[in-house]
């Protein structure tokens, strides 16, 4: 579950620093899992060549009228140990790939807790 090395410059992290303070956290969702866990990251081809790292999320939950999003929020902000309000979906509604906007925390938090290092 652990990252195995650093990332080349032409690759977009799964986890970056945002514009306003907050961190932008890149996931793949992987929906009707037998549990909810977080998994690897990704290494994926992006547009233009240039390659993104995503965090794999295994959630029970369907991909049915938005209920693995609210699931995968849900079981972000249990982990982190976040106030509902601080994780916000700002891209992938309806994608396996999402991006959510987290508030409150550090980006070596996230990644220790995420990561388990």
């Amino acid at each position: 579950m652990k990252e195995t090395s650093s990332p080349p410059s032409s690759t977009r992290s799964w986890l970056q620093p945002g514009v306003d303070g907050s961190i932008l956290l890149r996931v793949r969702v992987q929906p009707r899992s037998s549990r909810d866990e977080v998994g690897e990251v990704l290494l994926e081809g992006g547009p233009g060549g240039i390659s993104e790292e995503r965090l794999k999320v295994k959630l029970s939950a369907p991909p049915v009228d938005g209920e693995a999003n609210e699931a995968l929020l849900r079981f972000l902000r249990k982990l982190l140990r976040l106030p509902s309000g601080s994780l916000e979906l700002i891209r992938g509604q309806t994608s396996r790939e999402k991006d959510i906007r987290v508030r409150g925390t550090s980006e070596s938090v996230i990644r220790s807790i995420l990561l388990k290092e």
